[in-house]
């Protein structure tokens, strides 16, 4: 089994019994693990069109399940002085940008990107 396969089967196990629990709950939250879970098998079966590394993968599910974690009031935290939101969010611009960065430098949109600023600093 390869990685990003064994990542996505252990973060499916772990989103379902965040379900589990969000059913005992009955909280809101229950529909945001779905899809949650819906992402992780999408971004899976996109993975050799994006040229998407186990690493970012895994990232990238680490990210899902620290959203996740607001059903247990974590956006109430404030760790290090900044609210949890802010960590997460700014936690999945970097994973993002990983992601984009590596896509963009394995195809060749990047020579296109160079032309146009390079053609954009001639103009101007």
């Amino acid at each position: 089994m390869k990685l990003n396969a064994i990542i996505m089967v252990v973060f499916i196990a772990v989103f379902s019994i965040l379900e589990v629990l969000a059913l005992n709950m009955e909280s809101h939250y229950k529909y945001d693990i779905v899809m949650c879970i819906v992402v992780l098998i999408v971004i899976y079966y996109l993975r050799l069109k994006v040229f998407l590394l186990w690493s970012h993968y895994l990232y990238l599910s680490l990210f899902l399940l620290l959203h996740c974690l607001r059903m247990f009031q974590f956006y109430e935290k404030y760790p290090l002085g900044i609210e949890y939101d802010y960590w997460v969010h700014g936690y999945f611009g970097v994973v993002s940008a990983l992601i984009v960065l590596n896509y963009l430098s394995k195809s060749n949109i990047i020579l296109l990107i160079y032309f146009v600023l390079l053609v954009h600093s001639l103009l101007y």
